[in-house]
């Protein structure tokens, strides 16, 4: 792995932690019943859980979900050592899930290897530092501009294999968006299968950011 692309692995398996953990709530109603909306005052983010679905303990979520396989074993122990810990998980099924389970991520990072680039070129920037890593990397939908609650992201959606910690892999087709606001880089990401029932096609994924929604 070349420098410059274990340093782009390392931002993006490096969320800021501070923001992650606890930073935010997904409250139950008075039946017991789990909430519709996580907000985070703290993060300046709102979520709203689509129909069915479930918010998940983010780092348990992350421990039963299925990783990027790397492309080598230096790539693979390098991710190992590198994960994330993301700020809220929403998941379509209740975990443990046999297969890959759709997945909605938002991670909190630091925007600061960025400086003044625009969401397209850190879009770029970070398709050209995965798309060596990740096993079977191709590209579904190439990157775009997207808006994400009145802000302007770069958007793409690309196909991989990832494996689960008991060896199992499943194809994981994943949509990444990039928010840049200030210092710090939103990273929403949707992740499911190619194909079968549990497949989101773009117009599903589209309806599910539009859940997303910035405070100020």
């Amino acid at each position: 792995m070349s420098l410059r692309s274990h340093s782009r692995m390392r931002w993006f398996a490096a969320p800021l932690l501070a923001l992650s953990l606890g930073m935010g709530t997904a409250s139950c109603s008075q039946d017991g019943k789990q909430a519709d909306t996580f907000r985070s005052e703290v993060a300046k983010i709102e979520i709203q859980r689509p129909s069915g679905w479930h918010f998940q303990n983010p780092e348990a979520a992350v421990k039963n979900s299925a990783g990027a396989k790397a492309t080598t074993a230096e790539t693979h122990e390098a991710l190992h050592r590198l994960g994330t810990s993301p700020l809220i998980v929403v998941t379509k099924h209740p975990e443990p899930y046999q297969t890959l389970n759709p997945t909605l991520y938002v991670i909190i990072r630091s925007a600061t290897q960025f400086p003044g680039q625009s969401a397209m070129e850190i879009t770029r920037s970070i398709k050209a530092g995965i798309s060596n890593v990740y096993s079977q990397f191709q590209v579904v939908d190439d990157i775009r501009s997207y808006k994400v609650s009145g802000y302007n992201g770069g958007r793409m959606t690309v196909q991989y294999l990832s494996a689960t910690r008991d060896s199992r892999q499943f194809v994981n087709r994943s949509t990444f968006v990039f928010i840049p606001r200030g210092s710090i880089l939103y990273q929403l990401s949707i992740s499911a299968p190619p194909d079968g029932t549990d497949a989101l096609d773009e117009t599903a994924r589209d309806r599910i950011l539009r859940l997303v929604h910035f405070l100020e």
